[in-house]
C-alpha cells in the first residue's frame, strides 16, 4: 500500500524547551447543497475525532447553537457549519495531516471545495516541529498535491511575518464576501496577566475568566483553563465565533484572539482584548495603522494584526 504523502513529514518531533503559542488554521468553504441542509453538522464528534486524530490533538469539550457547533481542543479549537470548517491548532500538531480524512467527511456530505485558506505566523522554535510543518515550503509542497492554490508570505523574513495559502474555486471569486475574520496574536504578556493563567487551586478546569464573556455582545463562551497553565476559549454569538488561546510562559508567553463577527469598526472590540492583555492603549493607533495596510494587502476578506 502507497504511504500517504502527509506520513513522509510526520516523525516525532524533538523535545520543545518551549510551548508554541502560535497556531496553525485552516479554513475550507464548501459550495452550498441544499440536498443537504445541515451539510457538515450532522458529522458525529467522534468522527471529527477521528480527523483530529491525524492532527494529534483531541476534542476536550463541544458546545452549539443554531448555527455551528464549536469544539475546544487539547491544542486549540474546532468550529463547525454546515458549508465551512475553521479549524487552529497550536504547538506541534500536524494540522495539514488532517486534510485527507476531511475531504473524505465532505464527500460523504456531497459537498465540494469553494474556498481554502491556511495560514500561520512564523514559529518561535521552528525546527521543533514535525516536517510536514517545519518550513513554509514543506507546506506549500503538500497542499499543492491537494488544492490548486497560491501562497504567499506578509512581513519581514527578518522579524513577525505570516504565511498565507489561498485556493478559491468560486463561481464568482471576484465577489467579496460579507464575512470578515479579525485576528490578534500577542507575544511576550504582562507577567501579571500571564501569571493568572496559571491553575490554582480553587480554580476548577471550566471556571471563566473576568471580562472575557463581555468581547462580544450576547456570546456563550466554554472556557477551560489547563493544568499547570493555559487557557482556552470559544464563544458563540448567532453566526459568529471567537475564541481566545493563551500561554502564559515567560519564555514563549502568547495570547491569540479571533473573530468572525463582521463590526462598521473593530476599534471598541481591540481596545476590550488589548485591556484584558494589558497593553498600552498607546498602541492601537498605530496597531490600526497596520491593519488597514493588511486588510490592503490580503486578497480576502480578512483582518491580522501582530504585536
Amino acid at each position: 500500500m502507497t504511504t500517504p504523502y502527509y506520513e513522509k513529514f510526520c516523525e516525532p518531533a524533538a523535545v520543545v524547551t518551549g510551548f508554541e503559542g502560535p497556531e496553525k488554521r485552516l479554513e475550507i468553504d464548501f459550495k452550498h447543497n441544499p440536498a443537504t441542509f445541515n451539510g457538515l453538522r450532522d458529522i458525529p464528534q467522534s468522527t471529527w475525532q477521528e480527523m483530529l486524530d491525524f492532527a494529534k490533538c483531541t476534542i476536550i469539550s463541544h458546545t452549539q447553537n443554531e448555527y455551528f457547533d464549536a469544539f475546544v481542543l487539547s491544542e486549540s479549537s474546532l468550529f463547525v457549519y454546515p458549508f465551512k470548517i475553521m479549524v487552529k491548532t497550536c504547538g506541534t500538531t500536524t494540522l495539514l495531516a488532517c486534510l485527507p480524512k476531511l475531504l473524505e467527511i465532505a464527500q460523504t456530505c456531497d459537498l465540494s471545495v469553494e474556498f481554502v485558506m491556511f495560514s500561520r505566523k512564523n514559529y518561535l522554535f521552528p525546527d521543533k516541529q514535525n516536517q510536514l510543518h517545519n518550513h513554509w515550503d514543506n507546506e506549500v509542497r503538500y497542499l499543492d498535491t491537494i488544492f490548486d492554490g497560491t501562497s504567499y508570505i506578509i512581513g519581514p523574513m527578518s522579524a513577525d511575518h505570516w504565511y498565507l495559502y489561498l485556493a478559491d474555486y468560486s463561481d464568482h471569486s471576484r465577489v467579496i464576501s460579507p464575512e470578515k475574520t479579525l485576528e490578534i496574536m500577542m507575544h511576550k504578556l504582562d507577567a501579571g496577566v500571564a501569571a493568572q493563567f496559571y491553575k490554582k487551586d480553587d480554580t476548577s478546569d471550566k471556571d471563566k475568566f473576568p471580562g472575557v464573556q463581555e468581547l462580544i455582545e450576547d456570546s456563550e463562551t466554554d472556557e477551560f483553563n489547563f493544568t499547570p497553565c493555559g487557557y482556552s476559549m470559544n464563544g458563540l454569538a448567532k453566526q459568529a465565533y471567537s475564541t481566545i488561546h493563551v500561554t502564559p510562559e515567560a519564555i514563549c508567553s502568547y495570547a491569540s484572539f479571533e473573530t468572525n463577527l463582521s463590526l462598521p469598526s473593530y476599534t471598541k472590540l481591540i481596545t476590550a482584548v488589548l485591556a484584558l492583555s494589558s497593553l498600552a492603549p498607546s498602541l492601537l493607533p498605530s496597531s490600526l495603522r497596520r491593519l488597514q495596510l493588511c486588510l490592503q494587502l490580503l486578497p480576502s476578506p480578512s483582518i491580522l494584526m501582530g504585536i
